[in-house]
């Protein structure tokens, strides 16, 4: 964004007329559009503060808001839509292009580098930067269903069984069927003349064969997570070797899982020594989080609990997937003189550094700056598939609730930019190791955490922290989305009179129990109660067996696979619908 006036602060311009700013500005466009076909904004100001140009002020130009790579604005000629379409039918060559990078490529990386090469190449070298990708990878699902599955001649095909390979061929067969149907319609007479329906239905095939991808892939990396393949790190190492990994998309998950495979080990030790990332970035683009503990701790407490955010550092500084809705970690240090670590992570390049809780969007925003109904039906999903990665790994969060989902904001849109509720992301990680009980931090009984907690994640004596536990709070998460009220309110209404007038909350001994079985209670009845009216009954079902861990599974592996088969049809599968006409 950039201003160009005619002239600075308290100087007067000439009447309109031939010697008036407009009238010299129009002109230069003119001759530079003549010769160049463009107009460059910085090149439009230099024109005019010579002085050919004969103007009575001079030329006032500021860049308020610079570009990715803060080059002036260009104008050029409004080109017809089908020359600006993305499709593969637009090709007409294609070149390879080698980006060296200082550090392993990530989604932000990724959408800098597309920006990039959308603003500054030459239009013909990016028609077909968006759909090379998704045929890319539908030639790697083609390559390693047809040569590595039938003699299992590589490391990630041996993995899979029976029940596997039948559901990758399903989903194969579907994908085969929609390439099918789209080269008989190209055959048809005629067909390229029709530009318009041709584009459209170019672009219809590409989304299409990008989801039916991603089923595949997921299967696949499913499949992957729950076996052998993944439960040490030689075996993790092995399938690492294997090309498939890469040429699949699952490389980032297996290394995710071979640093947490690793802190399994009773005998390893978490790095004690603040890190950060080789490449800088300015402090306005990094989001701080705060632990914080008081000051009775003792030297060999902090030594523990330092131990334990090295541990959890290396989690969040490994590259993930976007479906695991996390930021990736800069840097933590220990500043021990404010008594807490501070975690920086990385904002995207396309957002700003401004977000809000979901508690924050669902109790203070109003009218249209709230989410529509298909937006919270797809951050409800997506809140749900990322708990599900991050279990398929075998990490749990500990802390899911709605103060630990952001939304961060577009960057481009000023003040008034909608927050990005399409995107919602996890946050606030709890830094205990999974699946132990918590020998550090000290329960405090409040209503705002105790809600999201599982009953038996309550009161001072309270079991390690399990995927159920994490799926019981989820359920509490969707809950309020699918009423869109915090559960906070509602458990206080329900608590107020004709009931009698005491604190459950705050109550010791037995009585907490009580209590604890009462709020469960109120939020099933809620449930029960009215999510099938605002959102439907598959969505009441799904957040119904998150609240009572009625997955029926009674019996299952050390690493929960049963129950995560479990979650995804009962719900995963209920949330994953089409969004409301």
């Amino acid at each position: 964004m950039e201003l160009l006036a005619a002239a600075g602060d308290r100087a007067e311009t000439p009447q309109p007329g031939d010697g008036s700013f407009t009238t010299i500005m129009l002109k230069t466009m003119e001759k530079l559009f003549e010769k160049d076909h463009t107009i460059d904004i910085l090149e439009l100001h230099t024109k005019l503060v010579h002085r050919d140009a004969r103007l009575h002020t001079t030329p006032f130009h500021v860049q308020i808001r610079a570009g990715p790579t803060k080059r002036s604005v260009i104008l050029e000629q409004l080109k017809s839509p089908g020359e600006y379409q993305d499709s593969a039918v637009a090709w007409k060559a294609a070149v390879r292009v080698t980006i060296g990078m200082r550090e392993p490529l990530n989604e932000a990386i990724m959408d800098e580098i597309s920006r990039w090469l959308h603003a500054e190449a030459p239009g013909a070298f990016v028609a077909g930067l968006k759909v090379e990708s998704v045929l890319r990878q539908t030639a790697s699902i083609s390559n390693f269903i047809q040569e590595s599955l039938p003699n299992r001649s590589s490391a990630v095909a041996q993995t899979l069984d029976v029940p596997i390979l039948q559901q990758i061929g399903e989903a194969w067969g579907e994908l085969h069927h929609l390439i099918s149907r789209y080269k008989s319609r190209q055959s048809v007479p005629g067909f390229a003349e029709q530009k318009e329906h041709t584009e459209k239905l170019a672009n219809d095939f590409v989304k299409r064969l990008n989801a039916g991808n991603t089923e595949v892939i997921q299967l696949v990396e499913k499949a992957i997570m729950m076996s052998g393949a993944s439960s040490t790190p030689s075996q993790i190492d092995k399938t690492l070797e294997d090309p498939a990994s890469e040429s699949l998309g699952i490389t980032n998950q297996l290394v995710l899982r071979r640093i947490i495979c690793r802190q399994q080990s009773p005998n390893h030790k978490g790095n004690v020594t603040a890190t950060r990332s080789t490449v800088s970035v300015y402090p306005d683009r990094l989001l701080e989080e705060c632990k914080e503990y008081d000051e009775h701790r003792s030297p060999q407490e902090i030594k523990d609990m330092k131990a334990r955010i090295g541990l959890l550092a290396e989690v969040l500084e490994s590259q993930k997937p976007q479906s695991f809705r996390s930021l990736q970690l800069y840097e933590w240090k220990h500043e021990q003189h404010k008594r807490h670590f501070v975690y920086h992570f990385r904002i995207p390049d396309n957002c700003s550094n401004q977000y809000k809780t979901l508690y924050e969007v669902i109790t203070k925003l109003r009218r249209h700056s709230r989410p529509t109904l298909e937006e919270r039906l797809t951050m409800a999903f997506s809140i749900a598939k990322a708990v599900e990665q991050w279990h398929r790994v075998d990490w749990v969060h500990q802390s899911i609730s709605s103060h630990n989902i952001i939304f961060l904001q577009s960057l481009s849109g000023g003040s008034d930019a909608r927050l990005q509720f399409y995107a919602p992301l996890l946050h606030g990680f709890d830094f205990a190791r999974p699946n132990a009980k918590p020998s550090i931090g000290r329960y405090v009984e409040d209503i705002k955490h105790d809600i999201y907690r599982h009953p038996d994640r309550q009161g001072e004596v309270r079991d390690g922290h399990k995927k159920e536990h994490d799926l019981y709070s989820l359920g509490v998460v969707l809950l309020e989305i699918g009423l869109w009220r915090s559960t906070q309110d509602l458990v206080e209404d329900r608590a107020k009179p004709p009931q009698k007038p005491t604190k459950p909350l705050k109550l010791k001994s037995e009585a907490v129990q009580v209590a604890k079985k009462d709020m469960v209670k109120w939020l099933a009845d809620a449930a029960q109660d009215s999510l099938a009216h605002y959102v439907g009954s598959e969505y009441r079902d799904a957040v119904r067996t998150c609240l009572t861990s009625e997955f029926g599974v009674t019996q299952d592996d050390e690493r929960k696979s049963r129950l995560l088969d479990a979650m995804d049809r009962m719900v995963l599968q209920k949330l994953k619908r089409k969004p409301v006409a």
